[in-house]
């Protein structure tokens, strides 16, 4: 019964950090530049990668409203 209530409150603090921490993450646009230092992403790409981040910042703007 202890094991039982220990995962329980385990399983529901992760889910609670995981709302919190990645599911209402927005990026920075210095996030948006890690690809670019690490591969050395072509120019044009830069900018298809801040459209694709913004469209899915705004996505799930829309499905919290929901």
């Amino acid at each position: 019964m202890v094991l039982q209530d220990a995962q329980t409150r385990l399983f529901f603090k992760a889910q609670a950090m995981i709302q919190s921490e990645v599911r209402y993450h927005v990026p920075r646009l210095e996030d948006l530049r890690r690809p670019e230092l690490l591969i050395g992403m072509p120019t044009n790409l830069k900018l298809d990668l801040f459209i694709i981040m913004i469209m899915i910042r705004d996505r799930s703007k829309k499905q919290d409203v929901v």
